[in-house]
């Protein structure tokens, strides 16, 4: 592996891993903050303030249940970029604490003996990162990072609109 692609890839994860980290802190966040928000509006709601619609706040659920499924899929795929990241650094340093200069590593008997111990679906993606490993393409996991990464922000983006659209059925239906 060139000294630069090596470099590049380094940057790719590490890049990844820190915007990953972000996008899960505010995506938990942005779900406990509504959750809290929706039930300090319940608790303060008194005897003379009408009840809120029963299909807003069947609406509303679905909404935030939505939002829910959309943070669970995103914080599955900031395990997965974290879980790269740290297998990357955990890697880079093996080499140095070994001794064994990455330039001589047999990219495929180190992954046979990595996938060994994989189960679906990150075997699949072993053999994926083998071909393309053997191909030459060392920078792939990086760029695997970085999308998985722009995925898990499409998947934020999607909860703060899901829990927008929630927060203005309430705000509407209060305002009645």
């Amino acid at each position: 592996m060139s000294d630069e692609k090596r470099v590049a890839n380094e940057a790719l994860v590490g890049a990844a891993a820190s915007a990953s980290q972000l996008v899960n802190a505010f995506s938990m966040w942005l779900l406990a903050g509504f959750g809290a928000a929706a039930g300090l509006l319940i608790n303060t709601l008194d005897s003379e303030t009408p009840p809120l619609p029963a299909g807003v706040v069947r609406f509303s659920v679905f909404l935030f249940i939505a939002s829910l499924a959309a943070a669970t899929i995103q914080r599955f795929l900031a395990m997965l970029v974290a879980s790269l990241a740290a297998g990357n650094d955990v890697g880079l340093n093996a080499f140095s604490r070994t001794g064994v200069d990455p330039k001589n590593l047999d990219a495929a008997v180190f992954l046979d003996a990595m996938k060994e111990k994989v189960w679906w679906p990150m075997s699949w993606a072993f053999k994926l990162s083998e071909r393309r490993l053997t191909e030459g393409d060392f920078t792939f996991p990086g760029r695997v990072a970085t999308a998985t990464t722009l995925i898990q922000g499409c998947f934020m983006l999607l909860q703060v609109i899901v829990l927008g659209v929630a927060a203005l059925q309430i705000a509407r239906a209060l305002a009645v």
